[in-house]
C-alpha cells in the first residue's frame, strides 16, 4: 500500500457482523410475530448474519424461533457457501492482510464482469461457518415466481425486511 493509506475489510471480519446485529436486534424488537423464514443475500456474510444472528442465537438458547428457517442466499457467480473450502485465506485479493479461516473460494478467484460488486466477494466471513448446518444455502438465480411461491406468503402476512 502506498504511504499514507490505509485499507480496512468489510464483511469478513467479526466487528463488521457484530455491528450489523444492531439491525437483527431492531427486527427483534419491531416484529409483530416470529416469521416462518428468514432469507437474505450472502456476499461477505455479514448482512445475512447481522440481520439472522440475533434470532439463530434465541433459537440455540430455546428461547423462541423453533419454526423459523434460515435461507442464505448466495450468487451463482461467487459460490463460497456451496462450492468453497473452509480454510485460512487472504480476506484480500492482494494477499496484505493476515490469513483468516473461512469459507473461500480463494483470494484469487476471479468471477465474471459483470456482477454486483459485494456479492462477488471470494470468501463468507469465519462466524458464517458457524451457522452452516443452521441455515440453508442455495445458489441463485431465483426467478420471482418461484421465489414467492416457495415463500408461501399469506396475504397481510409477509414481511419484507431490507438490511
Amino acid at each position: 500500500m502506498g504511504e499514507g493509506r490505509k485499507y480496512i475489510p468489510g464483511s469478513v471480519l467479526g466487528f463488521v457482523i457484530l455491528h450489523q446485529t444492531v439491525i437483527g436486534q431492531e427486527v427483534l424488537q419491531q416484529m409483530p410475530e416470529e416469521p416462518d423464514l428468514v432469507i437474505g443475500c450472502v456476499g461477505g456474510g455479514s448482512n445475512f448474519s447481522g440481520f439472522s444472528f440475533p434470532m439463530l442465537g434465541a433459537k440455540l438458547r430455546g428461547e423462541g424461533f423453533e419454526r423459523t428457517r434460515f435461507l442464505a442466499v448466495e450468487s451463482k457467480a461467487a459460490p463460497k457457501l456451496t462450492s468453497g473450502r473452509y480454510m485460512y485465506d487472504f480476506p484480500d485479493t492482494g494477499g496484505l492482510l493476515p490469513m483468516v479461516k473461512m469459507l473461500t473460494l480463494g483470494h484469487d478467484y476471479v468471477p465474471p464482469p459483470t456482477h454486483a460488486a459485494g456479492l462477488r466477494y471470494h470468501g463468507a466471513a469465519p462466524a458464517c461457518h458457524y451457522w452452516l448446518g443452521r441455515v440453508s444455502s442455495r445458489r441463485g438465480p431465483m426467478g420471482r415466481r418461484r421465489l414467492w411461491r416457495r415463500l408461501a406468503f399469506r396475504q397481510g402476512r409477509g414481511h419484507n425486511t431490507s438490511a
